[in-house]
């Protein structure tokens, strides 16, 4: 994929949506577009397991301070959507994975994607 504009919509809070930098982790996710036979429509996903992750780092445009405090005043019930558009339309729309996330609370936080 090529063009991507790349969101995160900040939901426990209301702060909204930013576009920010391609989250590090990106490139090497497996993406799948599926078609039936005989139909216009496509559903472009991406696959993951564990080890599929999405890091955001401070030195890049991430919101990662924003990040930061939903992880320590949410914690796991955090809600904070990655929205991936392509050509004006969101593709993909998933929800970080606070629960599994790792993060020093100072330059980096890494989290699983799940996929709606």
């Amino acid at each position: 994929m090529a063009n991507e504009v790349f969101k995160l919509k900040f939901i426990s809070n209301n702060e909204g949506e930013f576009i920010i930098d391609e989250p590090i982790g990106f490139d090497s996710i497996p993406f799948t577009s599926k078609q039936d036979d005989k139909r216009l429509s496509r559903d472009i996903s991406f696959g993951g397991d564990k080890d599929n992750q999405f890091t955001f780092f401070r030195m890049r445009e991430h919101k990662l301070d924003l990040l930061l405090y939903y992880f320590e005043t949410f914690g796991w019930e955090s809600k904070v959507e990655l929205i991936i558009e392509k050509e004006g339309v969101n593709n993909i729309i998933g929800d970080l994975d606070f629960f599994t996330s790792k993060t020093d609370m100072l330059e980096y936080f890494k989290c699983n994607v799940i996929q709606r």
